[in-house]
């Protein structure tokens, strides 16, 4: 036989069985099979073709790997889903703890049909699906292409489709949850939530109003209305308040109620105003879109304003093209748009101006209700449901108002979910302790920093920093006052308890966060202290000391009176004023700042320390200073008057001699220099002095003039001063100051 190809000799026998008619049209249509399956295509089937990038994408994909079974060819992909985790085959262990086979606590193995020609049945009808890859990404798909064999079979390629768009949407009535794809200028899912069910949410008053409001705006009739009047049919909230308020939860409820899916913008280095535009033009009419935690800090970062001279040709998002989405003219209509903030201060008023957000909803710490609804709500189904009304009112007596999130409430009544007793047993005790999550980061740091005690001091500075120390909290010291019933403790406690609420009123909203620098007299911090418990308020006190002495005898007089109160956590860090501002860095605000025990101003320059603490304080931290502020004419008269020289050198030399201090050789020098107070010990003469001092206590007390300067030569505002006249030595004030900016 002469063919018109040489072929391979394994091949000559196989193409001698064929019949030379047959030969020839597989010949012919090897040659001309592009052009014979496009007209095949074009004349005997029908098709429906989807790319990535479109929205309906997801159903020819979904057709893909549930219709194709049989395919020899597939890819092997990772899905990183919950229900690759909560497989059946779980087993029990004599431990009695359940245990998951190793496999399935890994992500799940999907095979899906690779690129090409694939072929199936289905109701009696062959149907096939081409599959192209993406060039760019050899692990992407492109875009698949439905086809169906026969004249009139439109109609049949269509029933498959609407079947299967069914049952996607109607798949146990899950939110998926979509973010921006920017290379590709597409939306990826970026997984699927169960629904929630709005009973399961406490947000009294706004829950029901946001329903409501969304319920209006998603009708039918709200929509004519709106076309009718030309007027555009969008709808816009604010979600605004604390974190861990519930306002990812009422959008997760609202998605839930109307089925809904979320799609949530998120400002990546690959998005600019082209590609947002994209995205936004091709969600559908009925969703929720989405911003969340956006603050003016976040703005300057990944937004470029108007005249923004740093950005670099088309990167990023411009103010103005964030603003087009949201209600410019080619802005999508049918959508509800929600901005999720924790401060609503901090949002550009551009974003929030009328016509963009049409409802304000201001979240709040939880009420007392609300604990008793959410203590409902996890109880409700369990054995002690009779009595669930009643331990829930229980346990919301031991909710302060506003003053604790939902969110910790939650985390706590999961803690106790099969035991409702528990959960109200120990509320009061533990309740308090569920710290915000900087402040307990930075609670951890705290409490792993181990005592430095003076063990070995190796430096005369390292002696008399130590000597101050006990020198400021021994109780030996109120013997040398010759009238105790003017020790500024007493004129700071008369001005404390006189001014308390007002001083009270001055502290942020939410934890007290009070830091002593330096401890003074436990009473005075007790008076505010007190407030907060009174006030139901949690507070986190923390103490800083350079003796470890101040540290135990404080700790001892606190705990004593606050130990099994639930709303006070009490800390104490052994470290100077400098080394701890490291430290204190760190702590998370509003922080009010005590100087009781005058450590800050009981120097002729006051400038390093107050120049340390301007570095760590912000915008809405408070630092209260306690000062004499005595006129110097009568200040030595004063202070000679208020100690007893013999008992200061006797108690003076009783703690020198248990330091090992040696002071023979050295004379006693007692110095007053206009408002400097002054115990040493001399190796030079007594009245001059000389280099090698031995000082043993110095203060110096500025007057009201002297304060207000240097606060503000150092950037802080004199905000409010408290006190007057004390009874009968000493003129004592508190300065309330705030850092400038």
């Amino acid at each position: 036989m002469n063919l018109p190809l040489a072929l391979p000799k394994p091949m000559m026998s196989v193409a001698e069985m064929i019949p030379p008619p047959l030969l020839i049209i597989l010949f012919v249509y090897g040659y001309f099979r592009l052009a014979i399956n496009g007209i095949a295509k074009t004349w005997f089937t029908s098709s429906h073709e989807a790319s990535a990038q479109d929205p309906v994408f997801k159903y020819f994909e979904h057709i893909l790997n549930t219709k194709v079974k049989d395919s020899q060819h597939s890819t092997v992909t990772q899905d990183f889903t919950i229900d690759a985790i909560l497989k059946e085959g779980h087993t029990d262990t004599e431990t009695g703890y359940t245990t998951y086979p190793r496999h399935e606590k890994r992500s799940e193995i999907r095979f899906r049909p690779s690129w090409g020609q694939h072929i199936f049945w289905e109701n009696g009808r062959l149907f096939m699906m081409e599959v192209t890859k993406d060039k760019d990404d050899q692990y992407s798909i492109k875009g698949i292409r439905l086809y169906t064999f026969g004249f009139g079979s439109r109609g049949h390629l269509m029933d498959l489709f609407y079947e299967t768009v069914k049952y996607v949407h109607g798949r146990a009535d899950e939110v998926s949850m979509w973010m921006p794809a920017p290379e590709k200028g597409v939306w990826a899912q970026a997984g699927r939530m169960p629904p929630r069910h709005k009973d399961t949410l406490s947000l009294p008053g706004i829950k029901e109003e946001a329903l409501n409001d969304a319920n209006q705006h998603f009708k039918s009739s709200t929509a004519e209305w709106h076309r009718d009047k030309g007027v555009p049919w969008r709808r816009g909230f604010c979600f605004h308040g604390p974190p861990g308020s519930g306002k990812s939860s009422l959008v997760h409820v609202i998605a839930s109620q109307f089925k809904l899916d979320i799609y949530r913008i998120i400002f990546t280095s690959g998005m600019t105003d082209i590609v947002l535009q994209r995205l936004c033009s091709i969600i559908p009419k009925r969703c929720i879109l989405l911003i969340e935690d956006i603050d003016k800090s976040q703005m300057r970062q990944t937004i470029r304003g108007k005249d923004s001279k740093d950005s670099k040709g088309d990167e990023g998002i411009s103010l103005s093209g964030l603003l087009n989405v949201i209600d410019g003219v080619c802005a999508p209509e049918g959508r509800l748009f929600i901005m999720n903030v924790n401060d609503l201060s901090e949002i550009d008023s551009s974003l929030t101006r009328e016509g963009r957000i049409d409802q304000y909803f201001e979240f709040k710490d939880a009420s007392p209700l609300q604990a008793a609804e959410m203590f409902q709500n996890v109880y409700k189904q369990t054995s002690l449901t009779t009595q669930i009304a009643e331990l829930s009112r229980v346990f919301s007596d031991c909710i302060p108002d506003q003053k604790i999130p939902p969110a910790n409430i939650q985390r706590y009544l999961l803690k106790y979910k099969e035991d409702p007793g528990k959960a109200v047993e120990n509320a009061a005790r533990e309740l308090a302790f569920i710290l915000p999550p900087a402040l307990a980061s930075f609670d951890q740091l705290v409490t792993e920093q181990a005592p430095c005690g003076d063990a070995q001091l190796v430096s005369e500075q390292v002696q008399l920093d130590s000597k101050l120390a006990i020198w400021a909290v021994n109780e030996t010291w109120h013997d040398v006052i010759k009238a105790p019933d003017t020790y500024s403790t007493w004129e700071d406690l008369e001005i404390l308890n006189k001014s308390c609420p007002e001083i009270f009123s001055m502290f942020s909203k939410g934890w007290a966060i009070i830091v002593e620098l330096g401890t003074g007299a436990s009473e005075k911090v007790m008076v505010l202290i007190d407030k907060c418990v009174q006030e139901k308020r949690p507070c986190y006190y923390l103490a800083v000391d350079i003796s470890q002495t101040s540290l135990d005898i404080q700790r001892d007089e606190l705990s004593r009176k606050y130990k099994g109160q639930g709303m006070v956590i009490l800390r104490f860090l052994q470290a100077s004023i400098e080394t701890a501002c490291e430290i204190l860095c760190k702590l998370p605000g509003p922080r009010v700042f005590l100087s009781l025990a005058d450590i800050i101003l009981n120097s002729s320059d006051p400038m390093p320390l107050l120049k340390a603490l301007h570095g760590i304080l912000r915008k809405d931290d408070l630092l209260y200073i306690s000062q004499d502020t005595a006129v110097e004419e009568q200040f030595r008269e004063k202070r000679e008057k208020y100690y007893d020289q013999d008992q200061c050198w006797k108690f003076i030399d009783e703690i020198l001699k248990s330091r090992g201090i040696d002071t023979s050789g050295l004379h006693r020098r007692h110095i007053w220099e206009g408002r400097l107070h002054k115990f040493a010990y001399v190796k030079g003469d007594e009245n001059t002095g000389g280099p090698e001092d031995v000082e043993i206590f110095s203060s110096f007390h500025h007057s009201r003039e002297s304060v207000e300067e240097i606060c503000s030569k150092e950037g802080f505002e004199l905000v409010k001063e408290f006190g007057e006249d004390g009874f009968s030595m000493s003129k004592l004030q508190w300065f309330f100051l705030k850092p400038l900016y």
